[in-house]
């Protein structure tokens, strides 16, 4: 028997390290998460994903209530991304979502929670779920069509940032390419 581990990395920022780039986006995602539709779960996500030409799409969760037809908000940013540009790739990738009742703004810098709540490894983190997951590897590709494992993902947790790559946050990603579909070529 042979075993092959990864390790799972993730960088912790506060409001004040995030490069401006980035405070952007994520004063997109609180905009946005504003618009949820979420009447069962009580939780609004709101994403923002950067296109590889640079442009940013926004998107929101939207609950039905046969719940098997719900929108997250990282599919409806990325499947934007596809109505608007077509198959382009995605370069980044900005999510928060929190109870209804948690208002989330960054006009200005969030507080840090005590010590003993703060992100401590990788558990601690509330990422996107792996539906999503899934969807934003599938557009993480270079102009050739290669997947790009290096794509950021940003999230926002209880006022600590973090930011991983999709490569890291789903290792063993099933692609197009596995099935010989190039969406570069399309």
């Amino acid at each position: 028997m042979r075993r092959i581990t990864k390790t799972i990395g993730i960088d912790i920022y506060t409001f004040d390290e995030l490069p401006e780039a980035v405070k952007e986006l994520f004063r997109l995602v609180a905009e946005v998460r504003d618009n949820a539709q979420a009447p069962y779960s009580n939780y609004h996500v709101g994403c923002a994903v950067v296109a590889k030409n640079g442009k940013i799409f926004k998107g929101a969760n939207v609950e039905r209530c046969s719940y098997t037809q719900t929108t997250h908000a990282e599919q409806n940013a990325v499947d934007s991304v596809i109505a608007t540009l077509g198959p382009i790739g995605i370069a980044a990738v900005a999510v928060a979502g929190a109870p209804a009742s948690k208002k989330i703004s960054f006009d200005s810098p969030p507080l840090l929670p005590p010590v003993e709540k703060r992100i401590k490894n990788v558990g601690d983190v509330c990422p996107a779920c792996g539906h999503c997951l899934q969807i934003i590897a599938e557009n993480c590709f270079k102009e050739t069509g290669e997947y790009d494992p290096n794509v950021t993902l940003w999230d926002y947790h209880n006022g600590e940032f973090f930011c991983t790559t999709i490569g890291e946050a789903l290792p063993m990603s099933f692609l197009p390419q596995h099935l010989g579909v190039n969406y570069a070529k399309r």
